[in-house]
C-alpha cells in the first residue's frame, strides 16, 4: 500500500503517539507484517509561528497500522521523475 520514504498523515489520534490526527510524517520502515505496518517518523516541520523549520527535530518514530494512516504530499515523487 504505501512504500518506503513516502510522506503519510494520521487519520485519527492514536493514544500511543502523542500527536493529534493530520500529522504528517515519512514511512522509513516497511515491516513485512498482516496487517500492514510501518514505522513513520513524525517531523517538527513548523515552528510556532508557522514557519518551516526544514523538519530539523524528530518529535519520534511510531509504529503505525496502515489502517490509521492515509496519503500525504508526495508531490517530490512527480519532481525526481522530471529530473
Amino acid at each position: 500500500m504505501f512504500e518506503l520514504y513516502d510522506v503519510v498523515k494520521l487519520k485519527r489520534a492514536i493514544p500511543e503517539i502523542p500527536l493529534p490526527a493530520g500529522s504528517s510524517g515519512t514511512i522509513v520502515i516497511v515491516h513485512d507484517a498482516h496487517p500492514a505496518a510501518y514505522e513513520v517518523e513524525f517531523p517538527d516541520a513548523v515552528d510556532a509561528n508557522g514557519v518551516d523549520a526544514n523538519g530539523l527535530e524528530s518529535l519520534g518514530v511510531y509504529t503505525v497500522h496502515a489502517a490509521d494512516l492515509e496519503q500525504g504530499d508526495n508531490s517530490w515523487k512527480d519532481a525526481r521523475k522530471h529530473r
